[in-house]
């Protein structure tokens, strides 16, 4: 792009955004001016032509797909439609999967995001189309739409497979973008493990999801991405507060989320063992890292680690948790 162009550009996201941010506090459809009705069909004009550019504005499509998040509790039916037909997210291949073979990417494509995230947003250290893209799913996960098959699904074995694992070795132009996205992922799949049993017993799509979710913290490269943020350790936390200026507002910060948010994850998926495996004597890759023997080198120290929690000053959630 010229620099004309770019600054064109720049203009047109910045509309955007404010677009974004009105449909944000409307209360009904009726409340969709006339004037409103252009730019927002306008959104899917510009994510449909960007997508073909080989190097996009990144911005201006977080841009248009936050519109599109916006509007979903209001159209959800058409705005759906019209994503997935965009082709930019990830898919899966076959609906006719288990819980395993999903969780080990069986039958699953990254889509055109995939391309961005690794050609684009991990070069430029910026990732507000993957940011725009998660916010998404969760519209979408909120208003339990139910063809779990075309967003939440492949959105969810994204998130785990290609955020979760990778995300601590990306570049980052600013760390506090990475602590906001491991925040909402933590976030995301807690939610998911803690879909109340009635639902899920009723719901074979989000016990699916569920078992997902357990299955990869248990068994897959997700067990050793999860226990690094619960073993970061109160002399980690401690070190972390001390250079805040105020101690009050630092208790719930992202880093102390993110470790109160992957212990909940460890217990719960812990708990949730029972519902993915019948012999439960035999060992998760998961818990084989925090039962180490007394004779085997043990570079985590969770067990201990957990237990110090329980004299953490600065949260007193941490405490409760550790016991």
């Amino acid at each position: 792009f010229t620099e004309i162009k770019e600054t064109r550009l720049k203009r047109l996201e910045v509309g955007i955004n404010l677009l974004a941010a009105v449909i944000k506090r409307i209360e009904s459809p009726d409340d969709i001016s006339n004037e409103m009705i252009h730019p927002t069909e306008m959104v899917f004009d510009i994510l449909e032509k960007f997508k073909a550019f080989q190097h996009p504005s990144m911005d201006l499509m977080a841009a248009s797909l936050n519109v599109c998040a916006e509007l979903l509790p209001f159209f959800s039916d058409e705005i759906f439609r019209r994503f997935v037909n965009l082709n930019v997210g990830p898919k899966v291949t076959s609906h006719h999967l288990d819980y395993k073979a999903y969780s080990n990417g069986n039958g699953f494509e990254l889509g055109l995001i995939g391309y961005y995230l690794i050609n684009i947003e991990s070069a430029s250290g910026k990732y507000s189309f993957l940011r725009a893209y998660l916010n998404f799913v969760e519209k979408c996960s909120k208003l339990n739409l139910h063809d779990i098959y075309a967003v939440e699904l492949p959105g969810l074995i994204f998130i785990i497979r290609a955020v979760f694992n990778g995300i601590h070795s990306w570049n980052f132009k600013n760390e506090q973008e990475r602590m906001d996205i491991l925040l909402f992922i933590f976030e995301y799949i807690h939610d998911i493990l803690t879909i109340p049993h009635d639902i899920v017993k009723e719901d074979t799509s989000k016990r699916l999801l569920r078992d997902i979710c357990v299955y990869s913290i248990l068994y897959l490269d997700n067990a050793s991405a999860l226990l690094r943020f619960v073993a970061l350790g109160n002399a980690g936390l401690q070190a972390f507060m001390e250079n805040e200026s105020n101690w009050f507002a630092a208790s719930d910060s992202n880093l102390n989320l993110l470790v109160l948010h992957a212990m909940r994850i460890l217990m719960q998926s812990l708990r949730l063992k029972g519902s993915i495996v019948q012999n439960m004597d035999s060992l998760s890759p998961l818990e084989q890292m925090i039962y180490t023997q007394p004779k085997q080198r043990d570079t985590l120290k969770i067990i201990p680690i957990v237990a110090n929690y329980m004299a953490y000053p600065f949260n007193r959630r941490f405490s409760v948790l550790s016991c």
